[in-house]
């Protein structure tokens, strides 16, 4: 048997409208790395000249609430320890998102685990 993740970056506002049905539909497992800061924004992933519109946090917890994954990308998507620490708190204590239970803290950058 052969297994497969499903893991979307950044939290943008298409994860929600088309692969979020999706997932449900099939009761598919997936995980969704957010970018704190950028939540409920717009136009501040300017990737090869295209905007995109990022989740919003009502958006976020009805993810959460679909047993999607919601993991720390960083608050400001970069791999510093100090944006990924801030990434963190802000699950952790103004969306009250808590380890476990479909939420990982852990930095997608694996390379940090060590230092938080």
């Amino acid at each position: 048997m052969k297994y497969i993740t499903l893991s979307f970056d950044d939290g943008r506002k298409d994860f929600f409208t088309n692969a979020l049905p999706v997932l449900k539909k099939y009761n598919l497992p997936a995980t969704l790395n957010v970018i704190t800061d950028f939540l409920g924004k717009n136009n501040l992933l300017n990737f090869a000249s295209a905007n995109y519109e990022c989740i919003t946090k009502d958006e976020l917890f009805e993810c959460a609430d679909a047993d999607v994954e919601i993991a720390c990308h960083s608050a400001n998507h970069t791999n510093d320890l100090n944006q990924i620490i801030k990434s963190i708190d802000y699950l952790q204590n103004n969306l009250k998102l808590t380890q476990g239970g479909g939420v990982d803290l852990l930095p997608q950058n694996r390379k940090f685990v060590s230092e938080i």
